[in-house]
């Protein structure tokens, strides 16, 4: 029979409805065999029911405070307080109802009380000892849970600002390392923030200590299970090398870096000038010279100019004694030189091959040459400012010994303006269309793999009715993986599929996305429009269509294909873009429209929305468009949109219309920016009389976002056509502002 009430019960809390009523009678058997966790969610059920049954609010508030005493205090603070709360509850709850009366009545529910370790093995009858059994044991409770949660929280509070303020002080003294490669650049090139992180690490970590020693006088006063640790700093002897590690404060023994140490004793180094500044100009003068010498016989050690080029740092400090000298500006053109030099030795650096397999790191060292090569440019416009001659009456040890004379340093000024022109010109034509290339990697492509007997494009398809695979995103990370993106079957009955394919087209894994929507009826189209690199795995967003109802999943994958996040966001739109928030562990989408293809006439609303993790949207913002979304990528502070528009505005009102006319076909470029909060920043238009439209962006930095497409009517297969059957290629540079660079 009880075997058969259990069952009733375990059902009717699966169902959330009670087929009979949960009998506290057989709750409290779990009581008196003290399996507290087996009456937990009955008690509960029983409170829900009636909030004022006295034994099972004690029997809650024992349970709580059992959690509470049990709980490790660091590793589970939170829970400890909230059950503590509990049991605070509960307890006082049960003190207040718990009298001669309620004994008298229910008294087949305090057995538990009517028998000590002092009683003989028979339960004892008398009801005025049980009650003050119980009452006694309440106040017990109530006393030591009350004094348990505040020396939880005082010890967790001391515990936690120990770790925080000594990790403060050691993530400053990493970021000094990744800055500097020695303790001795960093004096050299120190200034106001070297000398405020300095400071700030001392101060932390002395802020640690005293915390840290509270937290351990606090365990000394209330023992908690498991801690006593031994906490001792020990001295930084080697940059680099010691400090970089973050201890385990759980352990045992915990040895920490005595930050506070180091940091004051080069405080007071850098209150020492700064030696040799002048002989420092000389040698690095000629290091930088028969690096150029070594670079053109192709004799050079790449490694050996990698770990010599932060040394050009050097001039900071020189400028601080002679701001804006002759010899301060040419190292800083010599070491742009150099860092362009030893980068044009890359094996990319080819224009013989346009293998699609490698757009990629072409594009980025094509990227990176035509900004070493500007920067280069920069540095010599800053020297045709100066009067060479009288310039170098001020440093004539310094012309002397490195060019002879004043008129062999402003000829060596003359023939590098020439090289720096003849190569900005090269590498600029050579950048620009391996920006075109590299936007358009996945749709010029023919490339395919086999899988399932059938064939996986790696490259964007058409909306097509013909069944089989069809590739809507495709993405490449650093390493030459690629991420593809689909669905499999037509457009009217499809299933959608994510694969990761290695650089030797070889699939790594292969997955079909289940349909997760709470009723699939109606919803046969289904399709991915959005994929992109997070870490090592990707996310990608998966729209769901019946009629003109959207549904979006939000899918992501690590690195060998297991799912660790599936949340829907319905957002009513077609996801185009994702930009994932690696700080805030968001992701930002850019959706419109309710068709596979971003491409109708129809006045649309852009949803533009950040969601969490939780399944939440944190921000969402609105703009109407007609036109489509060319690209979504992040800035800094915050995220850029790029869209082709004839029409764009708010509310339906159109504000802003293209010039070049009032069909889609007709657009001009549109820009607008979205803080990290959600707020819609400023926005520009790239107007034209003639139709222009881009085909997405390339990030180089926050000061070079290179807006790429075409002086054309952008037509509904403008995605599909091939950059060489393109020839009015259009760029426009622009920084994270979306103010013009060029």
């Amino acid at each position: 029979m009880k075997k058969f009430i259990f069952l009733i019960m375990i059902s009717a809390i699966s169902m959330h409805t009670f087929a009979q009523k949960i009998k506290y009678k057989e709750v409290y058997e779990y009581i008196k065999k003290k399996d507290y966790e087996g009456a937990l969610p009955y008690l509960k059920i029983v409170l829900k029911a009636d909030s004022l049954q006295p034994s099972a609010n004690l029997y809650l508030g024992v349970i709580c405070y059992t959690r509470a005493k049990n709980m490790d205090v660091l590793k589970q603070n939170p829970a400890v307080l909230r059950f503590a709360d509990s049991a605070g509850f509960y307890l006082a709850r049960a003190r207040r109802m718990i009298n001669e009366k309620e004994i008298r009545k229910n008294d087949e529910f305090y057995t538990i009380y009517a028998k000590s370790k002092k009683d003989t093995s028979k339960f004892i009858n008398d009801r005025d000892t049980i009650l003050a059994r119980v009452l006694y044991d309440i106040d017990y409770k109530s006393a030591e849970i009350k004094k348990h949660k505040l020396n939880a929280q005082k010890i967790f509070n001391r515990f936690s600002k120990g770790v925080t303020f000594y990790n403060q002080s050691a993530f400053a003294y990493r970021d000094l390392n990744n800055r500097f490669i020695t303790e001795k650049q960093m004096l050299l090139l120190s200034d106001d923030a070297v000398v405020k992180s300095l400071k700030d690490i001392a101060t932390n970590f002395d802020s640690a200590t005293y915390h840290l020693a509270e937290y351990l006088k606090a365990i000394k006063e209330y023992p908690i299970k498991d801690y006593s640790q031994n906490i001792k700093p020990q001295n930084i002897e080697t940059y680099r090398l010691d400090g970089l590690n973050i201890p385990d404060f759980l352990a045992k023994e915990v040895t920490v870096w005595n930050y506070s140490q180091w940091a004051k004793t080069n405080l007071e180094l850098l209150e020492k000038d700064v030696k040799r500044v002048r002989e420092m100009l000389i040698k690095y003068e000629n290091k930088y010279n028969r690096y150029f010498d070594q670079i053109q016989n192709r004799t050079l050690n790449e490694d050996s100019v990698r770990s010599f080029l932060p040394d050009k740092k050097i001039l900071m400090i020189t400028n601080k004694y002679d701001f804006g000298a002759l010899p301060v500006k040419m190292l800083a053109y010599k070491a742009a030189k150099l860092a362009f030099l030893v980068t044009t030795l890359d094996k990319y650096n080819t224009t013989d091959s346009l293998n699609p397999h490698t757009i990629e790191p072409r594009a980025m060292l094509f990227t990176d040459l035509n900004r070493k090569i500007k920067l280069c440019d920069t540095a010599l416009m800053e020297i045709a400012k100066i009067n060479v001659a009288e310039e170098a009456k001020k440093h004539p040890e310094y012309i002397s010994k490195v060019y002879t004379n004043v008129s062999n340093l402003q000829t060596y000024i003359n023939n590098e303006q020439q090289f720096v022109t003849f190569f900005k010109n090269q590498y600029s034509d050579t950048y620009i269309k391996i920006l075109y290339m590299y936007l358009q990697k996945w749709y010029d492509s023919t490339s395919y793999i086999v899988y399932n007997s059938a064939e996986l494009p790696l490259s964007v398809t058409r909306n097509s009715t013909k069944s089989g695979y069809k590739t809507t995103a495709v993405r490449e990370d650093r390493y030459g993986n690629i991420y593809v993106c689909g669905y499999n079957g037509t457009a009217e009955s499809a299933t959608s599929f994510v694969c990761k394919i290695n650089a030797y087209r070889q699939i790594i894994w292969f997955k079909n996305i289940p349909n997760r929507l709470e009723s699939k009826a109606g919803f046969t189209t289904e399709f991915p429009t959005a994929i992109e690199v997070v870490g090592d795995g990707c996310v990608l967003s998966v729209n769901y269509k019946l009629g003109t109802t959207i549904k979006n999943l939000l899918v992501r994958y690590d690195k060998v294909g297991n799912e660790i996040l599936a949340k829907r966001y319905d957002l009513g739109k077609i996801t185009r873009k994702i930009v994932y928030d690696e700080i805030g562990d968001n992701y930002i989408m850019a959706l419109k429209g309710t068709e596979l293809i971003d491409y109708t006439e129809t006045d649309e609303q852009v949803n533009v929305a950040c969601v969490n993790n939780q399944g939440g949207a944190t921000w969402i913002q609105q703009i109407y468009l007609t036109g489509n979304i060319a690209d979504f990528i992040k800035v800094f502070e915050g995220y850029m949109l790029v869209c082709n528009y004839a029409k764009v505005g708010a509310g339906g009102t159109s504000q802003i219309a293209s010039r070049a006319g009032t069909t889609i076909a007709k657009s001009n470029i549109f820009m607008m920016k979205f803080t990290g909060q959600g707020k819609i920043g400023p926005y520009e238009t790239i107007p034209s009389y003639t139709p222009i439209y881009a085909i997405g962006a390339v990030k180089v930095s926050s000061g070079n976002i290179n807006i790429v497409g075409y002086s054309d009517d952008m037509t509904p297969d403008y995605l599909f056509k091939k950059y060489t059957e393109r020839e009015k290629q259009m760029q426009k540079v622009v920084n994270s502002n979306m103010e013009f660079v060029y």
